[in-house]
């Protein structure tokens, strides 16, 4: 090998061994391109500091909002509806921003079949009852909790006031109402966190452009500093500085994280922390852990269905295909022969480890005993997010006993470097959305800019039934003057 060549090797292993061992530098670091990350920076960008960087580990941003491709169609993946339209929903006013096409939903423009394939006429009625039964429900936990009663499942709050899903009719209506919004069943789920479907004004996303395109329109101003497939392996954190360890042997140094990875990631092993995070930190990510929520995507040669919005199927097996969406609508996907098949919880953890033929074949299984004229699907695709490991679920389940205190702990900072954001750090009552994740985002970069310029605002950990979380951290009295005022009450009283 000649001198140049030799000389050109040594100038690419060098560049090499440069890129893999080098330590970049800046102000804030954002781990996690979601919905809180591109909200937390577009705050930071707003108001002047753009001394930030995000690393994302996927190709894109946008995190659980994730646009895919279905022949022809744009379809979603993940997040799907703008949830709670209103003036003050960051996503809804991203919508309106960047014109982003989306329709109303209504929940109650259902039907109810047997697995005979008739139609269940008692369905409305129960449904009606059932709504009743919701507000009886929110009134038993607002006493419960101003009576500082311990939490319950769901289902114990729904047996209290009188509901009890016992035939299939009624479990499939249960189903609707509970699992399709909370992802788990009744008999798990906080009745402190419950919410019910059809508890708002939703809107359906069918922008071709995908959900996710107001995010990257958001980030626009900023796509400098994203690093995509940027996979994080070790944050090491003290109260001056923290590093983060990627796979590709880059390092990361800022003053700042803000950590968006969900509860799923936060509670396995595939990002180390040193040191390890406190006890009330874990316990309020275990308190938040992810569930399991899949959409199945299916495409037919006709459609042999009925025209309403939604279609459920009073099966003996809760949750075994009994929910459907009807895509082929005015407003949605008119014409394209379209079906959502939603499945939750370990239902959805069975489904999602199948072959995409064998879900074909078990949906077909079902339709054809309900609609006779019913066909294979001629394609399908199912998300699979609780395989995915950079997200192990598909949003936060509060388990029975979590309270505001679960999520004011799992946003709180530790060592005041490191920052913890996502759609499980929001709160009690809206948890679990992409407007909260969005919103939260942009409220916590105005706390670490006022933390920033004055350390005595920086939100700490505030133990069990203390008010907030701002302020500065209170060192515990040295035990020996506990002693010494003690002894004066002893002796002097």
């Amino acid at each position: 090998m000649d001198g140049f060549k030799k000389a050109l090797v040594l100038s690419l292993m060098l560049q090499i061994l440069e890129t893999k061992c080098s330590t970049v530098k800046t102000k804030v670091l954002i781990l996690g391109g979601g919905a809180a990350g591109v909200g937390f920076a577009s705050k930071l960008q707003e108001k002047g500091h753009t001394d930030f960087l995000i690393l994302e580990a996927q190709s894109y941003i946008g995190g659980r909002i994730k646009d895919i491709k279905f022949g022809s169609l744009t379809i979603q993946e993940g997040a799907n509806w703008i949830h709670g339209i209103g003036k003050d929903n960051s996503m809804y006013q991203l919508k309106q921003k960047y014109g982003l096409n989306a329709t109303t939903d209504n929940y109650t423009d259902f039907v109810v079949r047997d697995l005979s394939g008739n139609l269940v006429p008692e369905a409305q009625a129960t449904y009606n009852k059932l709504r009743k039964k919701i507000d009886e429900l929110y009134n038993l936990v607002e006493d419960m909790q101003k009576k500082k009663e311990l939490d319950i499942p769901v289902k114990t709050a729904f047996e209290i006031v009188g509901w009890r899903a016992k035939s299939p009719m009624e479990r499939a209506l249960d189903y609707y109402v509970n699992d399709f919004e909370n992802e788990a069943p009744p008999k798990q789920f906080s009745a402190w966190s419950s919410g019910f479907t059809g508890g708002g004004t939703d809107e359906l996303v069918t922008d071709q452009r995908g959900y996710a395109y107001v995010l990257r329109e958001e980030a626009k101003s900023f796509q400098n500093k994203i690093h995509l497939k940027t996979v994080v392996k070790k944050i090491s954190y003290n109260d001056k500085k923290v590093t983060v360890e990627t796979s590709n042997g880059t390092k990361y140094e800022a003053d700042y994280a803000y950590v968006t990875f969900s509860t799923g990631v936060l509670a396995s092993s595939n990002v180390a922390f040193s040191p390890a995070l406190p006890n009330w930190k874990m316990k309020a990510i275990y308190m938040l852990p992810m569930n399991h929520y899949t959409k199945i995507f299916l495409k037919f040669p006709t459609k042999f269905w009925d025209s309403n919005r939604y279609i459920l199927i009073a099966n003996e097996n809760r949750g075994h295909y009994v929910h459907f969406m009807n895509l082929d609508r005015p407003g949605l996907f008119e014409g394209q022969k379209l079906l959502i098949a939603t499945v939750t919880d370990v239902e959805s953890e069975r489904v999602e480890k199948l072959s995409d033929n064998q879900v074909k074949n078990e949906i077909y299984n079902v339709l054809r005993k309900v609609y006779p004229a019913a066909s294979q699907p001629s394609a399908i695709f199912l998300s699979r997010w609780s395989l995915d490991n950079t997200t192990y679920g598909a949003y936060s389940s509060p388990v029975i006993g979590s309270d505001k205190y679960s999520y004011i702990n799992l946003r709180a900072p530790v060592n005041k470097t490191l920052w913890f954001g996502g759609e499980a750090a929001t709160d009690v009552d809206s948890f679990g959305y992409a407007h909260t994740a969005y919103t939260f985002g942009g409220k916590q970069a105005d706390e670490l800019l006022s933390c920033v310029k004055d350390s005595s605002k920086c939100p700490v950990y505030k133990p069990r039934g203390q008010s907030n979380t701002t302020g500065s951290s209170t060192k515990s009295m040295p035990s020996a003057i506990l002693v010494f005022i003690l002894l004066i009450f002893r002796f002097c009283f």
